[in-house]
């Protein structure tokens, strides 16, 4: 998945699961996962063993100081992973929300 966009690196990756969400055209009716490596962002959920790491205390900028690729995974356990690249970086500007 290549996604172009004007996403700040400060976004929590519970709601850069929704921006994904929106632009893939999904309704967000089931469970997700970041990972880079070994490290797995999503929500925590009694039931799964490893727990993730919680996605709401983890923002994008967590995942790209190790790197411009992650993986995101939808639909646990069904093969709806997705390869995030990060193709370009901006510096802020004061004019854009």
């Amino acid at each position: 998945m290549r996604v172009a966009s004007r996403c700040r690196v400060e976004i929590r990756l519970d709601d850069l699961h929704f921006v994904l969400q929106i632009a893939i055209g999904w309704q967000n009716g089931h469970p997700f996962e970041f990972r880079l490596g070994d490290r797995i962002w999503g929500l925590r959920d009694r039931d799964i063993e490893p727990a993730p790491l919680a996605a709401e205390e983890a923002t994008l900028a967590d995942i790209l100081a190790h790197g411009g690729n992650f993986k995101y995974d939808y639909v646990l356990g069904e093969d709806w992973e997705h390869t995030v690249t990060l193709l370009s970086r901006e510096p802020a500007r004061t004019d854009l929300r």
